[in-house]
């Protein structure tokens, strides 16, 4: 009460006009007639009031007696609102709203009078109870019986409970409980921007209802109008009940006065999704063109809308169609500036999560790519694609980075579960896309991780976290669905939802956004979806572009793409380009592949797996770098997509980046650590960086106690065992590989190259050439042709053979290094040939 006693004093002789509102919820207005440091006497017309100072938690002083609260009916008059009104012709009841609104807006007044801040909670969490922090405890239990004292206001021991609770909040950051308790305790001692700040992050933590409210009502007495604004817009979003909700009123006067149109709208829109009587029907009608009613563009639009809702009179049905596709209308001009804060709030906008990876690569001439590298991946399968993800993520807060060293390499730190409140140990090469981690802090990251039991010696905490992921990768999808609902495909932003709701199930606004889009994904299936003919004949474009559509969701690419001559323009959803994108890929058309997905991306940034499947286009044609580039936007966007993660490890594999790669794959392996074939791919990369014993450790973990079938990892192990030229026992296991998988080119290779070692050089040719009759475009079985026939002293036939791979890819070094040897190998039998020819003729001129 410091700040309404230093105020009155300073301004005792200006007649001053006082409203007060007591923390019983009773408002008192009136003329200051006397007080002193305990009460204060109010005078209006007849009535004297004395107040207690103590009883105040909100006031507000008018210089002016004129500002005083004049009745809303004296603002204006009927004839004065004409002109603001009469721009277009709305009829009742539009007219009634505009005018509630017009006048409490002139009106100057605030629902701060209206507002009683909800109370401290004083029940123990159970974080506190079932702990052995005792002194946490001590404080808790301190703190919570002197504030629930009433006459507790003496500032400076608010203040020193305020300093108690916020070290407790220190320790645990994370507790959404403490946040809101120490935004009560800065209430009480009258500072404002402090408590709205520590009731703004505990909403951030738990979306708690109650410290919104209380927020709204801490930045109304600091004067900040932008985050009154901003946290109303919250409030309200999925409002069910506008009619005489004096938050509405202050919302739209704000975002009148503000412009902060597209905010309005988006939270009308949601507001739709729940209203279920006409009387608020008409409010939010009438409420749109009170705040848009200075956009001229508009203008025409809501004439036309507010025709025909008049004429469906109480069809509320009807009514809320015609209000949404107004709505729709409005958001798809995209002339609005969009809030920053609530986009991030409600739809996820996030910054650029672009990082440094490989960005030391540079480019490599075709030269400096191995030939020797033996997996053969299938890149285009579309369950990588259209992947089902291992939701086994947890919610968690880092709170606290360690660097040991210059380059942060070694730097570590903790985080604490959401949850269980279970600490967890990582390291910085855990941790992927939050680079700015890198000084000694004490800091409340939300993140999104996952762990395993703890094998460090040096922590005392139980947990190691074996990959840690930006909760930002939530705001990624949430944003590729809104695109998709942009384009309204509804179908695939709702598969977004479905992915972020398993991450997190109470993610800001999402259930409302997904009860919406499915009730428009339902009225927009077209009876062809519904029953689904191939046999139907369309009559016409609309007819066409539906059935069209029809075939994209039933995954027949190929009957689509073939009807697209009878539409005028190309399909705009991105997903549909996406599609043909792969169709085109089928196809081997890989050109048209990659601009079609290319248009997909352009469309929609966030789209993930069109990067992905991008990537696999390049990856198929021998573009590693560009493949590369694709798959590290694809995990900034996803950093939980292993697919993704395998593939970038085959690219940065075949550029000679072997350590980038072995990374990759433990991403990947952290990711699922039951998918054996990423085990066998990081074995197959050991064997290739020559660290036999460490691949063999892998091959055989996985034989035994993963899939003792898998036929990759069957070749894995025949190819260590042949790189330590253990013949005889890789090539059983080549065979046995074989045996599961027959047609597998690169086993087939492997097993004629062994053969060879063998000397078995008839076999080893029978099976050679029976890779090239599988694919005779294959360069590296023309290249093992070379080397079996070099083997075998075939150097003519051998020579043929290098130049056979050579010409189907060219510059490839290892391939022109046998070429010469084979050339030095002819020249030199010729060479022989030739002395054994001059000594014949010399000892048989000799002989005559």
């Amino acid at each position: 009460m410091l700040n309404i006693k230093k105020e009155l004093i300073s301004n005792i002789e200006k007649e001053l006009y006082v409203k007060v509102f007591l923390n019983e919820g009773v408002m008192v207005e009136g003329y200051v007639s006397n007080f002193d440091d305990d009460m204060i006497l109010l005078k209006n017309k007849n009535v004297i009031s004395g107040i207690s100072l103590s009883s105040i938690h909100s006031w507000q002083v008018y210089n002016d007696k004129e500002q005083k609260n004049t009745p809303l009916k004296e603002t204006i008059s009927d004839e004065g609102q004409k002109e603001n009104y009469n721009k277009i012709k709305l009829q009742e009841p539009f007219i009634d709203t505009y005018k509630k609104l017009y006048l409490f807006k002139e009106s100057n007044d605030s629902i701060l009078f209206r507002m009683n801040p909800y109370e401290p909670i004083s029940k123990v969490p159970d974080f506190l109870k079932n702990n052995d922090d005792s002194c946490s405890r001590s404080i808790w239990d301190r703190v919570l019986a002197k504030i629930n004292i009433p006459n507790v206001h003496k500032d400076k021991e608010i203040e020193q409970l305020s300093n108690e609770f916020a070290t407790l909040l220190k320790k645990y950051p994370s507790q959404s409980i403490l946040e809101y308790n120490l935004g009560c305790l800065k209430l009480k001692s009258s500072n404002y921007p402090s408590a709205a700040n520590h009731f703004d992050n505990t909403h951030i933590l738990s979306s708690d209802r109650k410290s919104l409210y209380n927020s709204i009502y801490a930045h109304l007495q600091a004067g900040n109008k932008e985050m009154v604004t901003l946290n109303l817009a919250k409030y309200l979003y999925a409002e069910t009940n506008l009619i005489d909700n004096k938050f509405w009123f202050e919302f739209s006067c704000l975002c009148k006065e503000s412009k902060e149109y597209w905010m309005y709208t988006s939270v009308v829109d949601s507001i739709l999704n729940h209203i279920e009587d006409i009387e608020n029907i008409n409010l939010i009608f009438g409420s749109l063109f009170f705040v848009y009613e200075d956009v001229s563009i508009l203008q025409n639009k809501f004439q036309e809308n507010g025709e025909e809702i008049k004429v469906l009179n109480k069809d509320m049905e009807s009514t809320i169609a015609v209000i949404q596709s107004f709505l729709d209308d409005v958001q798809a001009m995209d002339i609005w500036i969009k809030n920053d804060n609530f986009n991030i709030w409600m739809m996820g906008e996030s910054t650029d999560l672009r990082s440094a990876k490989d960005t030391d690569i540079t480019q490599n001439n075709d030269s400096s790519i191995n030939l020797d590298y033996d997996w053969e991946y299938d890149v285009f399968r579309l369950k990588s694609l259209f992947n089902e993800f291992h939701y086994n993520f947890n919610r968690g807060s880092i709170y606290r980075c360690i660097p040991v060293s210059p380059d942060n390499k070694l730097g570590y730190g903790f985080l604490r579960d959401d949850s269980t409140m279970n600490e967890v140990h990582f390291f910085y090469d855990k941790v992927i896309g939050l680079q700015y981690l890198t000084t000694t802090v004490e800091i409340n990251v939300p993140v999104l991780y996952m762990a395993v039991p703890t094998n460090e010696k040096n922590t005392s905490v139980d947990l190691s976290a074996t990959i840690i992921i930006p909760i930002e990768t939530l705001d990624n999808i949430w944003e590729s669905a809104f695109l998709f609902a942009k384009e309204k495909d509804y179908e695939s932003a709702l598969n977004e939802l479905n992915t972020i709701l398993k991450y997190h199930p109470e993610y800001p606004g999402i259930n409302d956004r997904k009860k919406k889009w499915e009730k428009l994904l339902d009225k927009n299936e077209c009876r062809f979806k519904r029953n689904f003919n191939l046999n139907f004949k369309p009559k016409n474009e609309q007819d066409w572009t539906c059935y069209i559509n029809t075939l994209f969701d039933e995954k027949l690419y190929s009957e689509a793409i073939s009807y697209y001559d009878k539409i005028s323009a190309t399909p705009a959803k991105s997903s549909y380009l996406f599609r043909i994108g792969l169709h085109h890929y089928q196809k081997k058309d890989f050109n048209a592949a990659i601009s079609f997905l290319t248009k997909a991306i352009d469309k929609n940034h966030f789209y993930y797996n069109a990067y992905f499947a991008r990537g696999l286009v390049y990856f198929k044609i021998e573009k590693y770098h560009e493949a590369l580039s694709d798959f590290a936007r694809a995990l900034d966007l996803r950093p939980d997509h292993k697919d993704v993660w395998v593939h970038y490890a085959l690219s940065q594999q075949l550029v000679g980046k072997y350590d980038h790669a072995l990374n990759s794959y433990e991403k990947a392996q952290a990711i699922d650590s039951t998918d054996w074939n990423v085990r066998s791919l990081k074995a197959g990369l050991y064997i290739k960086m020559n660290k036999i014993s460490e691949a063999l450790k892998i091959i055989d973990d996985i034989l035994e106690n993963g899939d003792p079938e898998n036929p990759e990892t069957l070749f894995s192990k025949g190819y260590a065992l042949q790189k330590i030229k253990k013949y005889d026992e890789a090539l059983f296991y080549f065979e046995k590989s074989l045996e599961i998988k027959p047609s597998n080119i690169k086993v087939i290779t492997k097993k004629a190259y062994t053969l060879a070692r063998l000397n078995r050089f008839d076999e080893a040719l029978y099976e050679i050439d029976h890779a090239i009759n599988m694919n005779h475009f294959n360069s590296r079985s023309w290249y093992y042709r070379g080397v079996i026939n070099y083997f075998a002293g075939n150097f003519k036939t051998a020579k043929n053979d290098f130049e056979e791979s050579l010409k189907l890819k060219p510059n490839v070094s290892r391939v022109e290094s046998c070429l010469d040897k084979t050339k030095l190998e002819l020249k030199s039998i010729n060479d022989d040939e030739n002395i054994k020819e001059l000594v014949k003729n010399c000892s048989d001129k000799w002989s005559l």
